[in-house]
Parts: C-alpha cells; sequence; structure tokens
C-alpha cells in the first residue's frame, strides 16, 4: 500500500519561500483539514538545508504533537494533491484572506519530497533517503 510506505516533507530552497501543508486530496475527495498530516505550529523558514529540521519541519516551527494516527490510503495510479496555506486557520482556508495560500512575504520555491518508511506512523524520520516529487 503505498500511503504507507511513504512520508511527504515540505523543505525551503530559500530563506523567504515558506508554507504549512495542511490537506490531502486523493482522486480529487478531501481527505479532512490536518487529517494524516504532520504540521507546525507556525511557517516561518528554515534557513539552513543541512539542518535535521528541514525534514517535517521542527525546530523553530515545532510540530503539533500528538501527531495523527490516520493513515490515508492512496492507489497505484491515484492522484495525490497536497493543499497549502501561509498560516493555520479554521478549516484550514479562510477565503477573505487576500494573502492565502503563500504570503507575498514568503515567496520563494516549496519543494515536496518523500522517503520509503516502515511505518507511516513512525516518528523518526532521520536517516532517510529523500526524493523529490514536485517543485514550484
Amino acid at each position: 500500500m503505498f500511503s504507507s510506505t511513504v512520508l511527504l516533507s515540505a523543505a525551503v530552497g530559500f530563506v523567504n519561500g515558506h508554507t504549512i501543508f495542511q490537506r490531502v486530496h486523493v482522486n480529487g475527495v478531501d481527505q479532512g483539514y490536518l487529517n494524516g498530516v504532520r504540521y507546525p505550529t507556525y511557517d516561518g523558514p528554515i534557513t539552513n538545508v543541512s539542518d535535521p529540521s528541514v525534514i517535517c519541519n521542527g525546530g523553530p516551527n515545532p510540530l503539533v504533537t500528538p501527531y495523527s494516527q490516520t493513515i490515508i490510503d492512496v492507489p497505484a495510479g491515484g492522484t495525490f494533491i497536497a493543499e497549502w496555506h501561509h498560516v493555520l486557520q479554521p478549516d484550514g482556508y479562510d477565503p477573505t484572506d487576500p494573502a492565502d495560500p503563500i504570503d507575498p512575504s514568503h515567496l520563494g520555491p516549496v519543494m515536496a519530497y518523500m522517503a520509503a518508511v516502515p511505518s507511516a506512523l513512525q516518528t523518526d524520520v532521520t536517516g532517510l533517503e529523500w526524493f523529490k516529487i514536485w517543485e514550484d
């Protein structure tokens, strides 16, 4: 099962580009706000790309715990859409916020990586072999 063998991580290529991964859509179906994702308390950038905090965030942006115990199934060949916003809002989106999804002061590249893991519920994400799946 694809979803039980990978973790998704957001990495920043430059200081300015930062946002928060908050929602997943599988084959066009919304999986729920903050459901099945690990998310930080704040959207500040991690400026040192060799800092282990760049993996699933952390450091100046501590991850919210306890982590979601939901594993989202993505069938082989299915579509996976990650939804990003610049701040945590009730239900993830405020249509009146002109700075959403990425605040103009936060512009810069955003990259998404995945890594194979024995369990999507594991908490240790160091030492994994990451591969890039998306960049903007």
